[in-house]
């Protein structure tokens, strides 16, 4: 190399470097600039640096020195992602705080109290609820009893939700109270909970209502509770009063009333479902009987009604139905309606209740076109494909036939076909998208068609991503295993925490490679679990720049808990 081409390498590594803002962070730390080791200045590097996903992580950031804190408590520091974690490190922060259980559970109600009053707290409350939301046990309770009385609306209504899972009879009343003081979210989401929490109380209720002719608006709410209801007085007052009723009612009382036996009912309900005359009578009527679970009334609205959108909801509830031989008749009649969505909910039941005829039907729904004709089908083979491993044997063979016999077309008319293939959870679909990306070349929906074809690989279930994540072991150029570990990391999981954690921990890895792959394994988890491996990257990594960048990524996904927050 000449004395000109010696002087200019470095500097081209630093333009590249400065593009993705590493000489900016650089800037930033009060590490002597004798002590930082020179920027390596390989090819891979180079492409490292400009690649999108390393130039976010390469970017200055608020706090980059030396990650200090103690990876022992681990619950500490999700605790404190509740109130300073960005979007994804907050998601991931919640969920790990549910799945923990009580003793985590215990750590948010506490620092909730600590937040209460504070006018700035209310984010923080907000999570906690959400935390709540998604966990189990007594703790998850007091917690969403707790945010019911909070000042803010938004509070009250998500902890409203969240006592849809963990109400108790007791709650009946504080619910009532925020019916007065809420607004419609509180309504739409409390008016159904009384049912839930106590069935007796809140029918008598809903009754009451309908006599006072009061909260019309929320009658739509508790009707079709109504409808499936076995309480003597409901089916006393649905028997004596649906005659007189709006029709926003009159079919739910009289499903509840035919429900009981009563023949008069009955017969009503039949003639809404038949109504030639209201589409909107057909519509409730419709609604009615599924909640009453009067199946067999739904085979005029299956089979003949016009609206198509109405034929979906009878489908759906036949779907639901137990099995009988006469459901499953209707069902296979009604596989050949011209509307995709009846086919869709049919062919879906069937393949669920094992039905041979069903497989050939759906699998020959696969010669679509349009990405919205192929993901229809693939729903549908998705019903049957975890009982019956051939059927996606078969839809994987079928596709990649398909994608073979269409290679002279342009990538670009291939594509909803090759998102498909990589719906199907086996190895062959991944086995060939990766070997596609190897000879494919340009842009598919502004991505570089390697990466877009290894993203759909990575749906391609844990067969998919066991082959990915294989590759890493034949694959050299450094963007391509970028690529690789995205997708192969994509659904999180043992196998490719492990493949990571290796990545991260080998001292060949090409330290970008390394920084990326610890965003990776941040995404994964869990923390007690990843934190401390990337701790310790940290601490190790010579390059300066991917040093700072694994700095500033624990101090992003993993804030420090304050002094005397606990």
């Amino acid at each position: 190399m000449g004395e000109r081409e010696g002087t200019l390498l470095p500097l081209l590594l630093a333009g590249a470097l400065a593009a993705s803002g590493t000489l900016a962070a650089c800037a930033e730390r009060d590490e002597p600039a004798e002590a930082r080791p020179e920027a390596s200045v390989d090819d891979a590097t180079r492409a490292l640096a400009a690649d999108p996903r390393l130039k976010l992580l390469l970017a200055p950031c608020a706090e980059s020195g030396p990650y200090v804190a103690d990876t022992a408590d681990t619950t500490a520091i999700l605790v404190e992602a509740l109130e300073r974690g960005r979007t994804d490190p907050l998601k991931a922060a919640k969920n790990e705080l549910a799945a923990c259980g009580e003793p985590c559970l215990r750590e948010v109600r506490r620092s909730l109290e600590r937040h209460w009053n504070d006018p700035d707290g209310t984010n923080f409350v907000r999570n906690a609820v959400d935390v709540a939301y998604q966990a189990e046990g007594p703790t998850a309770r007091e917690l969403v009893v707790r945010a019911l009385s909070h000042r803010n609306e938004g509070v009250r209504n998500l902890a409203l939700r969240a006592l849809a899972l963990h109400g108790e009879a007791e709650d009946y009343d504080r619910v009532l109270a925020l019916l007065d003081v809420g607004g419609e979210a509180a309504r739409t989401t409390g008016v159904p909970l009384l049912h839930a929490l106590d069935p007796d109380r809140a029918e008598a209720l809903y009754l009451q209502w309908i006599e006072d002719g009061t909260f019309e608006e929320g009658w739509e709410l508790f009707a079709p509770l109504l409808a499936a209801s076995d309480r003597p007085e409901t089916v006393a007052f649905a028997r004596d009063q649906r005659a007189d009723l709006p029709l926003a009612l009159r079919p739910f009382l009289a499903a509840a009333a035919a429900r009981a036996g009563d023949e008069l009912a009955l017969a009503d309900l039949r003639d809404l479902l038949r109504s030639p005359d209201s589409e909107i009578a057909r519509g409730l009527a419709i609604t009615a009987a599924r909640a009453a679970e009067l199946w067999d009334e739904l085979e005029w609205s299956l089979l003949s009604d016009p609206s198509g959108r109405y034929r979906v909801l009878a489908a759906e509830a036949v779907a639901r139905a137990p099995e009988t031989e006469a459901r499953n008749g209707l069902l296979r009649a009604a596989s050949n309606d011209p509307d995709p969505g009846v086919r869709a909910v049919c062919l879906t039941a069937r393949l669920e209740r094992g039905d041979e005829g069903a497989r050939d039907l759906a699998l020959a729904a696969l010669d679509g076109d349009t990405a919205a004709a192929l993901d229809g089908s693939l729903r549908v083979l998705r019903a049957g494909w975890d009982d019956d491993p051939e059927l996606a044997d078969r839809a994987a063979a079928l596709l990649v036939e398909r994608a073979e016999a269409l290679a002279h077309r342009p990538l670009s008319e291939r594509g909803p076909l090759l998102h498909a293939l990589g719906l199907v959870p086996r190895r062959e679909a991944a086995r060939f998208l990766v070997e596609l990306a190897r000879v494919e070349t340009g842009e598919l929906q502004n991505l570089p068609v390697h990466r877009w074809l290894l993203l759909r690989a990575g749906n391609a279930g844990g067969e998919g991503q066991e082959y990915l994540l294989e590759q890493l072991d034949v694959e050299t150029d450094p963007v391509r295993r970028l690529d690789l570990i995205e997708a192969g990391s994509a659904r999180g999981g043992e196998a490719a925490r492990t493949r990571l954690l290796a990545l991260l921990e080998d001292p060949e890895t090409n330290p970008f490679e390394a920084v990326y792959a610890a965003e990776r394994l941040a995404r994964i988890g869990p923390t007690e679990q990843v934190l401390p491996a990337l701790k310790r990257a940290a601490l190790r990594m010579q390059d300066y720049t991917a040093r700072t960048a694994l700095n500033c990524l624990l101090w992003n996904w993993y804030p420090a808990p304050r002094a005397g927050a606990r």
